[in-house]
């Protein structure tokens, strides 16, 4: 018993601390909420429906989607600034508890004393060990917030464009769908959704870079020297006309990102002579 009231005691203690690296809001969450209140409740619909008037609907839907951005803002925030709350003050609350039980238990009298001391003090690591690995995902957690926030400010900028546009374009239906989409962007597995998208779309960009290095290598012959003489007419000051001219090309008909990797063997011999074809290059 006096084991158990030692660890919460750690833990509380370590939880007084500003562990969290957040002030204090200006309006604690339960006023934040109710200043929006009426805005953002399901009956505030009921006036967007009834007007008939495509102006008055415009303004009623803005006033409804920004108090529920509102909303959805002040939980996003509660929930960040618990996360990393939570995660210090139990690193902190373990640590102290840790250290309290192996104190004491170099200071027990009895062996069975010591050796349950040395027990609940292995315990606290396995626990710290489990949330570390399971919830935070050991150092991510800072990756996976700033995902958030990317994820949020970009569902953030679709909304604010539909706002500016007419009820018609852009109906209070349509704006419910991409609130939800926001709320989404802020939670821990749309974040790792995200991160896992962008990082197959970065594999595929290598992957093709990788395998036109790999089936076209290094290759300088006449064509590429017609290319390189359009690009730098004295061979000294890139032409930026000739140049805008082969990277619209390369654009529209490659995936080659320059004009110096297409030189360079990216591009196939028979993409450069077509280029220089399409181009009129000399």
């Amino acid at each position: 018993m006096r084991i158990v009231s030692f660890v919460a005691m750690a833990a509380l203690l370590a939880g007084c601390q500003a562990a969290g690296g957040y002030p204090p809001p200006g309006m604690t969450r339960p006023e934040a909420l109710k200043s929006v209140e009426t805005d953002s409740a399901v009956g505030a619909e009921a006036a967007y429906d009834a007007a008939a008037d495509p102006e008055v609907r415009r303004q009623i839907r803005n006033r409804i989607v920004r108090a529920r951005l509102y909303v959805a803002d002040v939980n996003y925030n509660d929930f960040a600034r618990n996360l990393s709350t939570e995660q210090k003050a139990f690193a902190v609350g373990s640590d102290i508890a840790v250290l309290g039980l192996a104190g004491a238990g170099t200071l027990a009298k009895s062996a069975r004393t010591a050796t349950r001391l040395a027990a609940a003090s292995s315990g606290v690591l396995g626990a710290r060990s489990a949330i570390d690995k399971e919830i935070y995902f050991d150092k991510t957690l800072p990756a996976i917030v700033a995902q958030m926030d990317a994820s949020r400010r970009t569902v953030y900028a679709t909304i604010a464009t539909g706002l500016a546009r007419s009820d018609a374009d852009y109906s209070l239906l349509q704006a419910k769908a991409d609130l939800e989409t926001y709320y989404i962007a802020g939670t821990i597995p749309g974040a790792l959704t995200a991160i896992t998208k962008e990082a197959g779309k970065q594999s595929a960009v290598a992957d093709q870079k990788i395998e036109r290095i790999v089936e076209y290598p290094y290759s300088f012959g006449n064509i590429s020297k017609r290319i390189l003489k359009y690009r730098k007419p004295d061979d000294k000051t890139v032409d930026v006309g000739h140049e805008s001219a082969m990277f619209a090309w390369l654009h529209a008909n490659t995936n080659v990102p320059t004009v110096g990797e297409c030189i360079l063997g990216a591009c196939t011999e028979a993409e450069k002579a077509q280029m220089a074809k399409d181009l009129a290059i000399p």
